[in-house]
């Protein structure tokens, strides 16, 4: 999380997700798209709502999972410092285990 910016929050939300949206709303008034007229029953179902909160999760957990195993398995020093200190640890006290 320390290399996420405003900058990428931007591009994630607006840039990916909003032209998206935008792309499924303009398909949604075209006759030859596979989904005219559907968009508006869609947004009136919950089982749209649990699905892409279920997607959400799903991605966040898996990216959660992912860097907690890399964190706790391959601890690299910095990593091993940051812990120390964040904890408010003596330094002295971690040096046998950081060596």
């Amino acid at each position: 999380m320390r290399t996420f910016t405003w900058w990428n929050f931007t591009a994630i939300a607006i840039l990916s997700l909003g032209i998206y949206y935008a792309f499924v709303w303009a398909c949604n008034f075209l006759e030859f798209s596979n989904t005219f007229a559907t968009i508006m029953e869609m947004h009136r179902s919950p089982l749209y709502y649990l699905t892409i909160g279920l997607c959400v999760m799903l991605c966040f957990s898996f990216d959660l999972f992912l860097r907690g195993f890399f964190f706790n398995v391959f601890v690299s020093p910095s990593d091993f410092l940051r812990n120390i200190v964040s904890e408010k640890l003596s330094l002295q006290a971690a040096l046998p285990i950081f060596e």
